[in-house]
């Protein structure tokens, strides 16, 4: 029972009214980032979810989401994706962004992100973690839990193994809210406290050795996740589970976030449906992919990725111009024209971004300009004889 309590002192009405709204993404900047690598990971024997979640600093339900997995229940052999890739909720000089769909903790440092922590939330309902802008107002080691008005147990409990906020506590300005340790390490990345953000005790000694009183803490409800990744140009979404019930259409709220963006036309009405449908928090590439398009192979590099929709890859008016191909938009019917040794070709485009894309295999058959698709290395190589090519 002490581990699944976590509010200091008694709550108070601010902390016990109506669930937290949706928040806004911080925005006023650059489009939020993709940082990270996930890995594949090969259970091994003696290995279950519970190590894994210590050995990559996860939780065990970062795990289980990501996998797919009905239970705790892993063997050896089994491949699991581990998820250590982020999207980034927002910047800040110093100061923490606590993501509450995701349980997730952003540390941030002089604008960079220095850390990510997973942690337990509130349940929900009275006890929902609050969302807002708030500050770190006092810390503790070895806090005494003084139990709210609500619990059944009566009197304080000192430090030690009986005491559910652990050894260390960073108090924040949202009455009787904090992020704190715990007695119950398993807890940890489930939606099951009273307010608080636990976290593992190894994490919150780092935290607390980190961050500084004033610093500003920002909690937000963001269950759909939108960003862009500089290093291969794509955008990748995630989409964690609404656990506060505060969204009435996940499908309708992801279709916003894209089309605000300008990126609604260039994402796979499939793929999209399956990640709403999956929740697995994973970052997956939207519009953008990991495909290679070389021309007499050499690598083209373009300001974004080709896009991979429905079996086939899709390339912009950008890339076809690298190619030495002559190509003409038609903005009354959205179309572009490809030119190449006397040989026309026309097409419906997809648009976003400011860029238009065609299926890359169409367009080189129409001008009789040989390619090949390379299934195990995911590269599209082209064939051409050209003087005007560029990557």
């Amino acid at each position: 029972m002490f581990g699944r309590l976590c509010v200091v002192g008694v709550l108070v009405a601010g902390l016990v009214g109506s669930l937290p709204a949706l928040a806004e993404p911080l925005d006023g900047g650059p489009p939020s980032t993709v940082v990270g690598k996930t890995i594949r990971h090969t259970v091994q024997a003696g290995e279950d979810l519970w190590s894994l979640a210590r050995k990559y600093t996860l939780s065990m339900d970062n795990i289980m989401l990501a996998n797919g997995l009905p239970s705790l229940s892993v063997k050896t052999g089994d491949r699991l994706l581990i998820p250590t890739r982020w999207i980034l909720p927002g910047t800040e000089q110093d100061g923490l962004i606590v993501n509450l769909p995701e349980r997730t903790i952003y540390v941030f440092e002089g604008g960079e992100l220095a850390v990510a922590y997973p942690c337990a939330v509130g349940q929900g309902g009275r006890f929902a973690t609050p969302t807002g802008d708030f500050t770190v107002v006092n810390k503790q080691e070895d806090p005494i839990w003084t139990p709210p008005s609500w619990s059944k147990i009566k009197k304080p409990i000192p430090p030690g193994p009986d005491n559910p906020l652990g050894d260390r506590w960073i108090g924040l300005s949202a009455d009787g809210v904090g992020i704190h340790a715990t007695n119950d390490p398993m807890s940890i990345g489930a939606v099951t406290s009273h307010g608080c953000m636990r976290t593992y005790p190894w994490i919150v000694h780092e935290l607390f050795d980190t961050v500084q009183i004033g610093w500003p803490v920002h909690i937000v409800y963001e269950p759909i996740k939108l960003g862009w990744s500089a290093e291969d140009r794509t955008w990748y979404m995630s989409v964690f589970p609404d656990i506060y019930h505060q969204v009435p259409d996940m499908g309708a709220l992801a279709r916003t976030q894209l089309d605000k963006a300008g990126l609604l036309p260039l994402v796979d009405d499939d793929l999209l449906k399956h990640l709403v449908e999956e929740q697995a928090g994973v970052p997956t590439p939207v519009a953008g992919s990991d495909v290679v398009i070389k021309l007499n192979n050499q690598r083209l590099d373009f300001t974004m990725a080709p896009l991979l929709r429905g079996g086939q890859v899709w390339a912009s008016g950008e890339m076809l111009r690298s190619c030495g191909l002559s190509v003409r938009y038609d903005p009354d019917h959205r179309s572009l024209s490809v030119m190449h040794d006397g040989d026309d070709v026309s097409m419906n485009a997809l648009e976003g971004r400011g860029q238009s894309f065609v299926p890359l295999s169409m367009v080189l058959s129409g001008l009789n300009v040989r390619y090949k698709w390379d299934a195990v290395h995911r590269t599209f190589l082209i064939f051409m004889k050209t003087q005007q090519a560029r990557g």
